[in-house]
C-alpha cells in the first residue's frame, strides 16, 4: 500500500511532529487503501467465478460433443461392418432396350 507508507513517512519528517507520534488521519488512509483492494478483490473474486462457470460449461459441451461424436463413428463403423459382410450378386442387370 504505498499511499499509506508515503503518508506516514512524510508525516514522521515534518519538523513539528515528534518521532515516535502517530497520525492521527494513517487509519484512514489504510482504511481507505483496504476499502479499494477489497472492492477490487470483489469484483477479481466474481471474475474468477464467472470465468470457471464458462469454463465448466465448456468443457460439459466439449464432452457432449465429443460423445456424440464417438457415437456417430461407431454407428459409421457398424454399418460399414454389415455392408461387408451382405453378399453380392453376381448378376448383370437384363437388358430392357430389346436389342
Amino acid at each position: 500500500m504505498p499511499l499509506p507508507v508515503a503518508a506516514l513517512a512524510r508525516y514522521r519528517q515534518s519538523p513539528s511532529v515528534p518521532a515516535n507520534a502517530s497520525c492521527p488521519s494513517l487509519p484512514l488512509l489504510f482504511v481507505k487503501a483496504e476499502t479499494v483492494d477489497d472492492v477490487q478483490i470483489a469484483a477479481m473474486s466474481a471474475q474468477i467465478t464467472e470465468l470457471t462457470s464458462a469454463l465448466i460449461e465448456f468443457e460439459r459441451r466439449r464432452v457432449a460433443e465429443q460423445q456424440s461424436m464417438s457415437a456417430t463413428v461407431q454407428q459409421i463403423k457398424e454399418q460399414v461392418l454389415n455392408l461387408a459382410h451382405r453378399p453380392t450378386t453376381s448378376s448383370a442387370p437384363k437388358d430392357t432396350d430389346g436389342q
